[in-house]
């Protein structure tokens, strides 16, 4: 049976349904590399850009007309002092940063404060198909003085997924 018009009082969910057609605007996932478990902890980091060097994946994109979605979870930062922040989450291919602006979280007070990191990027055009190394970069905000911020602990292990998709 035909139907030309769908009201939700004249679908029955336990019904089978065939469809004709193109359905549009969907994507297909292509593939997904992870890498989790990571217990590299950075601690004591200070003003200034920091490579998180194992916080990474490496993908190896199977079409530069396919786009990648990146999910980035650090269960564990630490923040300990006064006026002191992650400024910049970034994303960076090895060559350039892809990604920014990931993250943003600045204590203004005084104290010590742990909270989890997650992250997310999309539609990122792959640069090649060669193995690309993914790496996150931290923009660490403080003043002067002893403010000090730590990323990652072997407790509360890390992990970093792209999706590639068409």
């Amino acid at each position: 049976m035909a139907i030309d018009k769908i009201q939700s009082e004249s679908i029955n969910l336990a019904d089978t349904f065939a469809f004709t057609g193109t359905v549009t605007g969907a994507s297909v996932i292509k593939k997904i590399t992870v890498n989790d478990g990571v217990t590299t902890g950075y601690t004591g980091l200070g003003a200034g850009e920091t490579t998180l060097t194992d916080i990474k994946v490496i993908h190896t994109a199977l079409s530069t007309s396919n786009k990648l979605g990146f999910f980035i979870s650090i269960p564990y930062v630490l923040f300990s002092g006064t006026n002191v922040g992650i400024t910049n989450l970034k994303l960076n291919n090895g060559s350039s940063d892809i990604a920014t602006g990931l993250h943003y979280n600045y204590n203004g007070g005084t104290g010590v404060g742990e909270q989890s990191l997650n992250a997310m990027a999309f539609n990122i055009t792959p640069a090649n198909t060669n193995a690309l190394t993914y790496t996150c970069k931290a923009n660490v905000y403080r003043p002067s003085g002893s403010s000090t911020v730590t990323i990652g602990d072997s407790n509360y292990p890390s992990k970093v997924i792209c999706v590639e998709y068409a």
